[in-house]
This record gives structure tokens, C-alpha cells and sequence, in this order.
């Protein structure tokens, strides 16, 4: 984060998100495609769909899916929509999809989650995502509505960024994809439990807590907690609630708490009101059910200092579990755990998914993320295999889209799940030894396959399938490759299957919970295992199979647990007489419309191929002043700002004045991120002026009018890999000024053209980094650079580098930061500005030659998670111990130095439940050059 000082008006310029500003923070880019896809589209009623050649089938899918259901989605919000643009990105292997303001449009990544509930892909995104465009355009009214006059479409994203809280933006989502379906996650346990847990055995945070999160505690995120305050609305004051509450926003957005006001005029109560009454009576409901529940025998029975998650276990003939770890204390490891609760640290991962684990008595398998160097939008789920007996790492797979992999017991196999950039669903038999493609399997119709698993002797494999009519458990034999299913298809959340001999364990949701379910296949009989208070997940089959270890979710995070492996009469249950009734059960939906039950229409709607070049320029947003964040520089003007749907074209045009010169001038930089280099143009023209003492030190003015050419090349590249976070950007830039003096000032330019020219390369390689970390554990960070003006009369030449070194500090998330520079610095006609950091506490060193040396430890103070409820919350206390150094020549071409020490005190806070996160510091400084001690304020933020 930057650290800089700030003014009240700059900070309310920020928060107001009126206002465009000169620098990327503006723009909402997703990441780019790779250049050599043609892009397609289809363009229905209600809809844009921009796609990758190939990919129709889908395509045409969505087109159908949000015709039919845009209509009731939008109830009670719209009644009118309009047309919406959406973009399928199928190159990630990233779950994700997100709905832009600016420019209004929205990206699916069409990659479905392992972890997934009932419902596929395409329907969660159809309910889920087109909530939030009905969100947006519900905005576009009243006082909102013509704001969008005035400062385009970036408006409406301001008045959602400042006065509706993340919690209601998805939470309103989540109830859409529940109310309208069978499924969602309303009615997944698993999504509600740690909300459940935390009121249950904890507190109920402070709302701001809730908000923002904490440093020393686990806290739910804002899907978990904003479906359990929306959907409690809609039950206990009817659906206008929320439907007066976005009317408030959009309409009167000058009241300052639109939000807040609507909620106490329906229900009694302010915002902060309503969270903790709805949590009291989600408390009561919850405290009922877990009145019922057995209490789990815990194998790890010593508490964590901090919250950590004990998952994917695997059961060792010592009687030991391989599982991974994490903690928000800390990255995620895969640990060895003993009977009597002791750790060895096996291995740390790198991007892994975090959704399966692999183990036996000398390997571990798992898949991690890797990455294409410049396509931010292709990336890759590999498949890497760890002997920790050899301390031999292997990656068995490349540029692979597999999932979940799974070790074979008796052969040198794994099963894997495979996604293609076509979405056809497989699984795939790989030799460890070989890595070929052993045998793939599908089916018929293109069910999607979740965390498979093979029989104990390997003969079968067992796995959760999903289609349009739920989830069932597949199981194949491997030897014939025929398949059965041995559950109807239901929206019943199943996961994790595992088989021993002839009974298979699952995780089911039947009764409200996440439990244990064992079906005898000899007997065809179904048994409920465990009865949890909260989730019960991962079963495995102990060494002597006469126990189930499962993770057992508690307040405290997943904990490792154990039952015996019995089929008591009194444990059996018939599933269809199973069933539970879950809160968003008690509404209707709109026209009681379910998408799950709905026949889907199969139109064909033209396809046209969509022009790169036809849609570069798209002016969304514009404004009557501008805010440079890189210089915290505010200037009056107009500007107006473009960004394509793609994200590989995006830039502003503006006329600026500044009051310091008294003189205007008109900007546009426009940046194309669509092929492999990167491309930025940018230039300026107007009036500049300036003061200087004449012959007789009698203060002239001199008037010019000055222009600005520049074209800058850079290739930003990744090379993450593993623990490492690494990437390198070299550039090339060359810009040309043009001087034209005003006037009849005496005064003359010794050049009235400039051409400069740098070339540099930026690189870092840094560690994984945990929540809590200040700095990263270790890393480093160089820039290279040589700039000059080749053909000036008196060439300038800069040259140097700069260099960031993090260590590990004494404790943990302690942290060293060393730096180290060297400049030289040739003055001709031109003057280069400083590219190497100088000592705090001092400004306009200015020398030649210069060499600086930094050096800082920080560690955190305290954790407060102090709050003053919807006005201010202060999460952590960090202080920083520091000593600069900095020497070069003078312009008289005598060495000089200059050096400081001191200390920076810095807090981060959240303020008015907004989003930006604050930093708030203050700097202790001592000038050794001359004895002088002085204070600092310091100011920064940033947004997640």
C-alpha cells in the first residue's frame, strides 16, 4: 500500500467514487483473453452474449437460460430491463463470475467449482449473477439516474460502492439463485455453518467485525452473513423491504444514510439494529436444532490459538493422517498428524485449489494452479505428486485442466476430474510412472464429475455427479467401464464418497446438516452415521476399517473426529422419508417461478462474429474534475472515460486546468492490452508558465505552449509457480516534447525539442504470503532502468537500479525490508526525476551518483478489532523501525550525504461502512544531516 499524505477534500473526493480518475484503480479489468481468439456473439432480447469461437453450444444455453428467467429474477425490483452484455471467458480454471458497473457489463469464468451444491454452472450464474444486473439497473432512477448524466455509468457504481454494504449485494444474490431453484446455497448447510458455529459456541460480532473481518478471528464472508439478513427480511416484513430499500438509494442518495433509513422506517430498527436482531432470533432457530445434536469425539483435542481447518484426510497404517492445514495464522501446509495430537510438517503447496488431498504411506497428490505468462485469462489446474519419504516433488501433468485427484491404493494410477475449454466433463486414468492418459470416461450426457475416489481394492471408482436434475453417486467399474447410479438424481447437497468392500460413506444435507450416510451394498440399506452439531465432511476408513475419521466442523474450524464403523438397526433411515424444511422454504417466489422445474427453451439465436476493432472505444463514464491517486493531485476539468468489454483497450480524454500555472491543458492517454506487448499512448498540449530571475534578479515570466508525445511497450509476464509469486515486466518508452514560447519574454529554450528514451525491466519473486503477514517471508523486487535524450544537443543520461529484499522477522509475521539503489545521473538540457527512493523525512534531495540504503522491521502491535458501530473500526497496529541512507554527488561535485531513523506507528480502519480500508499513520523522524526532529501524518488506502 502507499503510504501519502492526504487532505479531508481528497478523501471525500475518493469516497463520493464520483469523480473519474487518471490511473488504473479507475478501470475494471478482469484480465485479457490471448489474442488469438476470435470472439463471437449472440444477441438475444434481453441479452448480449460475447463469446470465443467454438464455444456456440454454451452460448446459446445462457441465451435461453436468462430469457426465460430474467423476467421473474427481477421481480420485485424491474419490471422493464435493459439490455444487458455478457462475456464467457472459458480459458481459466477459475470459478468465478462478476457483474461491472463500469463499464456495465458482466464476466462468466466458465470453469464450475468441485465444491459445488445441486445445480449446475449455467443456472447458479443465470439466478445469481443476472440478480446483481437487476441490482444495477433498479439504481438507474431518480436523483441516481441523473447523476448518470453528469458523470456517466461510473455513478451508478458510486452510489452502490458507498451506500449499499457488500453483505445485501450478494446476499440478495444468493436468495435469487435460492428462491428461484431447487438448490442454491440457501440450502446448502455447509454454506450457513460457520455463521451457525460462530453465533452458536462464540458471539455475535459487532457489525463492522462482521463487515470487514478480523485479524485474530475467523469470520464469515458477506455471502453467509447477507443471505441470513435478506432472506430474514423477506419473511418477517414482506419483499418490499428490500425493493423501498434500493428505491431510498437510488432516489435520495443525498439523505447520506439512504440505506440505513429505509430499513429503521420498515422494521424499528437501523441498520446495525437489524443485524444484531436478526442474528438473535437466527441464534434461537439455530440453538433448537443443536439441541438435537450428539457431541463428536475429537482426535485433535487441544485448541488452536487461531482459527484452523484440519481437511481431506487420509488415514496411515500407523494410524496417523496425512490432511492440510490452514489457519488464517498461516499459510496452508500439508501436515502429518498423530494419535496423540503432535504435527510434522510434510510439505507446503503452492496456488493449490484447497479441494482435495491425496495420501498413502510415502506420496502425495494434489492439484495446483499454474499460470500462462501473459494471458491473465488462461490458466491451468496441474496435477503434482510429493514423495515424502524421498523429499521428491514430480508434476505429473502441463498447460491440464484436472481436478481432484485421487491416488489409486494398489497401482501406480490416479483418477482425476477433466474439465475441457469446450466444458466436456471426464474422468481420466493417469500413470504416475508414465504420465499417460490411461483410460477417460464420460457419460452420455456430459455429467459433471466431483471428487472421485477409488474402492479399496481399486476395482471401482466412486464419485458425485451433477446434471440439470441434481446430484447422484456414480460408480464405475474399472475393469468393464460400466456405470451405475445408487441414488435417484436430487438437489440433496452430497459430497465426498468414499468405498471399502461393499459400503460407500458419504457427506448428505437430508436433515438440515451435513452428516455421514453409509449405504450396504449387499444389503441395500442406508445407515446415518454421525449426527453433527455443524458438518461432518472427508470420511475416511480407518487402517483396521473398524472406524470412519471424518472432519467435524466447530466453532474453532474443521477438527479431526472419529465414530465406529456400525450398521445398527436403529441407525438405518429410508432417504425419501428424509427431509428438511430450510428458512427460504417459508416464500414463494415470484409467479412461483422455479428454474429447476421449468423447461428450458432450445432457440437458436443468430450467431455474428464480433469485431475487436468495432468495439475498441467504449465511453462509459465522465466527469468534471479529475483525481490523480498517484499523486493525490485533484484538478478541475472535464474528462471522459473508455473502456472495451474485453478489457484490452481502455483510456480517458480530458481538458485539465491547474490553478498553480493558472493555464489548461488537454490530456488523453489510451493503453491497448490485446496482444502480447502492451501498448500505452499518451500526450498533452496547452499552456505552461513560469517564473525566473532576469540579469538584475528582477522576477520575468515566460509563457509557452508545450506538447507531450509518449508510447510506452512493456510485456508484463507471470512465472508463479509453486510457493513463489514471481513475474517480470521489461518496457521500452520514448516520448518527444515540443516547445513553443508565448510572448516576448527575452528568454530562450536551448532546445524546443526533446526526444527521451527509457528501457528498463522490473521483476519480483516473493512468498506465499498468510492474512497476517506485513511483509512477505522472503522476496525480492528489482528495476533496471537507463534513460537518455539520444539527440539533444546536451544529452541527459539516468541510469541505474533498485532493489527490495524481505527476510523473516524474529516472530511470526514479523518482517524485514531491506533496499538498495544506485543512479547516475548526467544533466543535460533535460532533467530526469529521481528513479531511487531518498531518506524520510527529507524532500528535494537532488544529487548525482547516488547510492541509498534502506533498512526496516515490522511487526504487529495489536489486533484491537475495536468498534464504534457504522462510524469507525480498527482492525490492527503495526510499528515500523527504519534507518535511511542516501549519498551522491552535488551539482558542485562534492559528496554529500544525508541519513534518518525513526519510527512509523500505522492503524488500519474502516470508516461509515464504507469500502475503502484505511491506513492511518504517524512517522517519528530524525534528520542526522541536521539535527532535526520532525512529525508526519500519514495517510492510505486500498480496496478488496
Amino acid at each position: 500500500m502507499k503510504i501519502i499524505k492526504a487532505s479531508i477534500i481528497q478523501i471525500i473526493i475518493f469516497l463520493t467514487l464520483f469523480l473519474p480518475t487518471k490511473v488504473i484503480a479507475q478501470y475494471y479489468v478482469v484480465g485479457q483473453d490471448p489474442s488469438s481468439i476470435k470472439w463471437k456473439q449472440i444477441n438475444s432480447p434481453t441479452i448480449k452474449i460475447i463469446f470465443p469461437e467454438g464455444y456456440e453450444k454454451k452460448a446459446q444455453e445462457y441465451a435461453n437460460l436468462i430469457e426465460l428467467s430474467h423476467k421473474s429474477v427481477s421481480l420485485p425490483y424491474l419490471e422493464q430491463n435493459k439490455k444487458f452484455q455478457i462475456v464467457l471467458h472459458n480459458r481459466s480454471v477459475t470459478s468465478n463470475a462478476m457483474v461491472s458497473p463500469t463499464p456495465m457489463h458482466a464476466d462468466f469464468f466458465e470453469m464450475p467449482d468441485q465444491n459445488t451444491y445441486a445445480q449446475t454452472w449455467a443456472k447458479q450464474l443465470t439466478l445469481h449473477e443476472y440478480r446483481h444486473v437487476v441490482q444495477m439497473q433498479k439504481l438507474n432512477q431518480g436523483f441516481t439516474k441523473g447523476l448518470t448524466y453528469a458523470f456517466g455509468e461510473q455513478a451508478i457504481g458510486g452510489i452502490m460502492g458507498v451506500f449499499l454494504p457488500f453483505w445485501f449485494i450478494e446476499g440478495d444474490a444468493v436468495f435469487s439463485e435460492t428462491i428461484y431453484s431447487n438448490s442454491g446455497r440457501g440450502r446448502s448447510p455447509d454454506f450457513t455453518m460457520d455463521l451457525k458455529a460462530q453465533v452458536l459456541d462464540k458471539r455475535i460480532y459487532p457489525y463492522d467485525k462482521a463487515l470487514y473481518g478480523s485479524y485474530k478471528d475467523y469470520v464469515p464472508d458477506h455471502y453467509t452473513l447477507g443471505y441470513e439478513l435478506v432472506v430474514n427480511g423477506n419473511i418477517n416484513y414482506g419483499k418490499e423491504l428490500w425493493n423501498n430499500t434500493l428505491n431510498n438509494v437510488a432516489r435520495r442518495p443525498y439523505t447520506f444514510i439512504p440505506f440505513t433509513k429505509s430499513i429503521k422506517d420498515k422494521t424499528g430498527v437501523a441498520k446495525v439494529g437489524y443485524y444484531k436482531k436478526t442474528l438473535e432470533s437466527s441464534k434461537n432457530r439455530w440453538a433448537d436444532i443443536d439441541s438435537t445434536k450428539t457431541k463428536t469425539s475429537i482426535i485433535i483435542p487441544q485448541k488452536e490459538k487461531f482459527f484452523t481447518n484440519y481437511r481431506f484426510i487420509n488415514s496411515l497404517k500407523d494410524d496417523s493422517f496425512i490432511v492440510e492445514k490452514s489457519s488464517i495464522d498461516d499459510i496452508n501446509r500439508f501436515v502429518k498428524v498423530y494419535p496423540d495430537g503432535s504435527e510434522e510438517k510434510i510439505f507446503t503447496p503452492g496456488y493449490n485449489f484447497m479441494e482435495s488431498l491425496s495420501a498413502n504411506d510415502s506420496l502425495l497428490c494434489w492439484n495446483e494452479k499454474t499460470f500462462d505468462p501473459r494471458w491473465s485469462n488462461r490458466d491451468y489446474s496441474v496435477i503434482k505428486i510429493y514423495n515424502y519419504k524421498k523429499k521428491k516433488l514430480k508434476q505429473l501433468t502441463r498447460k491440464s485442466r484436472l481436478f481432484s485427484p485421487a491416488l489409486a491404493n494398489n497401482s501406480s494410477k490416479i483418477v482425476a476430474v477433466s474439465v475441457s475449454e469446450l466444458n466436456q466433463y471426464s474422468l481420466q486414468i493417469i500413470d504416475i510412472n508414465t504420465k499417460e492418459i490411461i483410460n477417460e470416461f464420460n457419460t452420455p450426457n456430459n455429467l459433471f464429475f466431483t471428487h472421485p475416489r477409488w474402492s479399496d481394492n481399486d476395482n471401482f471408482i466412486i464419485a458425485i455427479v451433477l446434471g440439470e436434475n441434481g446430484k447422484s453417486i456414480i460408480l464405475i467399474n474399472t475393469k468393464t467401464w460400466k456405470y451405475e447410479f445408487f441414488l435417484p438424481f436430487s438437489y440433496v447437497d452430497i459430497k465426498r464418497p468414499v468405498m471399502n468392500g461393499n459400503r460407500i460413506i458419504y457427506s448428505g444435507t437430508y436433515e438440515g446438516t451435513s452428516d455421514l450416510y453409509m449405504i450396504d451394498i449387499s444389503r441395500n440399506q442406508t445407515f446415518k452415521l454421525t449426527n453433527v452439531r455443524f458438518g461432518a465432511s472427508d470420511a475416511v476408513f480407518s487402517a483396521d476399517e473398524k472406524e470412519v475419521h471424518f472432519a467435524s466442523y466447530t466453532s474453532d474450524g474443521y477438527r479431526i473426529a472419529s465414530i465406529p464403523l456400525t450398521n445398527k438397526k436403529s441407525d438405518r433411515v429410508e432417504l425419501p422419508n428424509l427431509k428438511t424444511n430450510y428458512i427460504v422454504d417459508q416464500l414463494s417466489p415470484e409467479n412461483a417461478f422455479n428454474l429447476d422445474d421449468s423447461i428450458v427453451p432450445n432457440k437458436e439465436y443468430p450467431i455474428k462474429k464480433y469485431s475487436r476493432l468495432g468495439h475498441l472505444f467504449n465511453l462509459h463514464s465522465w466527469g468534471l474534475a479529475a483525481v490523480d491517486l498517484n499523486n493525490y493531485d485533484f484538478q478541475p476539468g472535464v474528462s471522459i472515460l473508455t473502456q472495451n468489454i474485453l478489457s484490452t483497450a481502455y483510456g480517458s480524454i480530458g481538458y485539465y486546468y491547474d490553478p498553480n500555472e493558472n493555464a489548461g491543458k488537454t490530456k488523453l492517454d489510451f493503453t491497448y492490452a490485446g496482444w502480447y506487448p502492451m501498448i500505452k499512448l499518451s500526450s498533452d498540449y496547452g499552456l505552461r508558465r513560469t517564473n525566473y530571475p532576469d540579469s538584475n534578479n528582477v522576477s520575468q515570466e515566460i509563457r509557452w505552449m508545450e506538447t507531450n508525445l509518449a508510447l510506452g511497450i512493456s510485456i508484463p509476464l507471470s512465472f508463479t509457480s509453486g510457493i513463489w509469486y514471481m513475474g517480470m515486466q521489461p518496457y521500452v518508452n520514448g516520448s518527444q516534447k515540443f516547445l513553443n514560447k508565448v510572448g516576448e519574454s527575452p528568454a530562450n529554450f536551448s532546445e524546443d525539442q526533446i526526444t527521451s528514451l527509457s528501457y528498463g525491466l522490473f521483476a519480483y519473486t516473493q512468498y506465499k504470503r498468510s492474512k497476517k503477514d506485513i511483509f512477505p517471508k522472503w522476496g525480492f523486487t528489482t528495476n533496471i532502468f537507463y534513460r537518455h535524450t539520444p539527440f539533444s544537443k546536451s544529452v541527459s543520461v539516468n541510469y541505474g537500479w533498485a532493489e527490495t529484499y524481505y527476510f523473516p522477522g524474529i516472530f511470526n509475521h514479523h518482517g524485514i525490508r531491506l533496499y538498495s539503489a544506485f543512479q547516475y545521473n548526467q544533466k543535460g538540457n533535460y532533467s530526469y526525476s529521481n528513479m531511487v527512493s531518498t531518506p524520510r523525512g527529507y524532500t528535494g534531495i537532488n544529487l548525482n551518483n547516488m547510492i541509498s540504503l534502506k533498512a526496516e522491521y515490522a511487526l504487529p502491535i495489536i489486533y484491537p478489532d475495536m468498534d464504534i458501530q457504522a462510524v469507525a473500526y480498527l482492525k490492527r497496529v503495526t510499528l515500523h523501525v527504519y534507518c535511511d541512507y542516501v549519498t551522491g554527488d552535488n551539482y558542485h561535485g562534492n559528496t554529500q550525504s544525508y541519513s534518518s531513523a525513526g519510527l512509523e506507528l500505522y492503524s488500519d480502519w474502516n470508516f461509515l461502512s464504507l469500502i475503502p480500508n484505511i491506513k492511518l499513520g504517524v512517522r517519528s523522524n530524525y534528520r542526522f544531516f541536521d539535527k532535526q526532529m520532525n512529525f508526519e501524518f500519514l495517510y492510505g488506502f486500498s480496496i478488496n
